[in-house]
């Protein structure tokens, strides 16, 4: 007795990326920016979870940052994802205007992603400074007016 195997219809699977293919709504897109030194389509790839993310460079790998932020996903999620350092996906994001602006940092139009106190690292490092001189000062003087 023979066993016939007939095939199953093959079903399309259902698109499980976040975002759509570049050239899919313009069969004629350029799919490589030469100024800005970026493959489109690496990055569509990386942002969808299909290619490794250490193979892109600096600017391809700011490019799916920012496309993952568009597509909804915290700093962490994009971070772990991408093997990029928090701080510097919430950078990317900030200059890419998707952080609302309580997450910027509030001094001198700084734009950095704020860490604490509405500052960025560099201006709370400074604003704990100048408190702890002036502390000190403080207490300097009111050493004086007790020896006095």
């Amino acid at each position: 007795m023979t066993v016939r195997h007939t095939p199953m219809p093959m079903k399309a699977a259902a698109p499980r990326g976040l975002i759509t293919r570049i050239g899919a709504t313009n069969p004629d897109a350029d799919t490589y920016d030469d100024d800005r030194d970026i493959d489109w389509i690496a990055v569509e790839r990386t942002a969808n979870g299909d290619y490794n993310p250490a193979l892109l460079n600096q600017a391809e790998l700011r490019e799916t940052a920012i496309l993952l932020g568009r597509a909804g996903l915290r700093e962490r999620a994009i971070s772990s994802r991408l093997s990029v350092y928090e701080r510097r996906i919430g950078e990317w994001l900030a200059t890419a205007g998707l952080l609302p602006p309580e997450r910027i940092c509030s001094r001198d139009n700084c734009g950095h992603v704020s860490t604490g106190r509405g500052l960025c690292n560099s201006h709370l490092q400074l604003k704990r400074k100048h408190e702890k001189r002036a502390r000190e000062a403080a207490q300097q003087t009111q050493n004086l007016e007790v020896a006095a």
